[in-house]
């Protein structure tokens, strides 16, 4: 099924990846070449749930993905499998739902012919897979996950399934689809008396999730534009990941909860490259190769606020998994909602 909302520039796509024929119940190629004419230079979304399908097809959707013009975000609502996860790294944002997955193989094909014909086919084959393998590592690449494309290769001999986490962890994903939850309860109150008290506890009762201050620091601005001035300077130090990261700690002023997530990250595993020489201005070679990475990534104030508010958001997950009576963690609110399922019953009995 593909179907094109071009008021909301929404695309669903839907079902097996194939060449376009009559009473095809997937999708093809020539389906995005249309739809992308008619969206050029849009900033989209792509819903996609696609169990794979033919190799050629898929790399002209990911090639056009690739070449347009506008914003392209992907959202994986169930499983990108096979060629589909592959469609899925062109996007320039990615998002899983909760519970969506990634998977990742080998390419196979089915072939007739001799044993000449076949060894031909055999080298195809693994030429397509190392192409393929190398989609997978440079999105992880641009997510700060350092892995090589032979770690992809094993990984798709292997025949390789990714939650969520596991995808965001990897590097193949940008962002995981949570639902939303409320911050406050006093618009309950002022509802109507129309609905039955299950819709009203089922409100009331949703997990409160306090605001949590997403904006970087001062030192980690002053640490940021240290480290590009430094990188520019010396020739040396981090990575183009790192630059585009410090670039965005200067420019935007807040951090999304997965990049903080992935500063946490780096910085953690980084920190044993202050016991390098030319770390500290005292030494030689100072400022070295880490120290200049260190800073792309905010310094010490990077780590320290990174930190705090991964800690906040382990946290606030944690309270997310409580069940939903616990939310009521107080007499005013069990009063708010004992009170109105009161006056509704009162109501629907004639009760003045």
């Amino acid at each position: 099924m593909f179907r094109v909302n071009l008021e909301g520039k929404v695309i669903d796509a839907r079902g097996v990846v194939e060449e376009r024929y009559e009473g095809q119940s997937g999708f093809s190629s020539d389906d995005f070449v249309e739809a992308f004419a008619d969206l050029e230079g849009e900033d989209i979304k792509i819903i996609i749930n696609s169990a794979g399908g033919v190799v050629s097809e898929g790399l002209s959707i990911f090639n056009q993905i690739e070449a347009r013009s506008g914003e392209t975000t992907i959202i994986v609502d169930a499983v990108a499998a096979s060629i589909a996860s592959v469609i899925t790294m062109a996007a320039d944002r990615i998002v899983m739902r909760r519970k969506a997955q990634l998977f990742i193989h080998d390419p196979w094909t089915v072939a007739m012919g001799n044993a000449s014909g076949f060894r031909t086919v055999a080298d195809h084959l693994d030429a397509l897979a190392r192409e393929i393998a190398d989609v997978y590592a440079t999105r992880s690449a641009s997510n700060g996950v350092t892995t090589d494309v032979d770690t992809w290769l094993q990984l798709m001999r292997d025949e390789t399934w990714f939650n969520a986490d596991q995808a965001m962890n990897a590097g193949l994903a940008d962002e995981i689809s949570r639902p939303q939850v409320r911050t406050a309860i006093e618009d309950d109150q002022e509802q109507e008396d129309t609905q039955s008290p299950y819709e009203i506890a089922a409100r009331i009762t949703e997990p409160v999730r306090s605001v949590i201050d997403l904006s970087v620091s001062d030192g980690m601005v002053e640490e940021a534009e240290k480290g590009l001035s430094w990188r520019e300077e010396f020739n040396r130090g981090g990575t183009q990941v790192g630059v585009t990261r410090a670039n965005q700690i200067i420019r935007d002023g807040e951090l999304s909860e997965d990049t903080w997530k992935r500063v946490y990250s780096y910085l953690a595993r980084h920190e044993v490259d202050k016991d390098g020489e030319g770390f500290t201005p005292d030494e030689d070679g100072f400022p070295s190769a880490g120290r200049i990475a260190w800073a792309l990534w905010g310094g010490d104030a990077g780590f320290s606020r990174s930190r705090k508010i991964v800690d906040q958001l382990q946290r606030e997950e944690e309270q997310d998994r409580v069940e939903p009576i616990a939310v009521l963690h107080s007499a005013r609110v069990l009063a708010a909602v004992l009170d109105k399922r009161h006056r509704i019953m009162r109501q629907r009995l004639g009760i003045s």
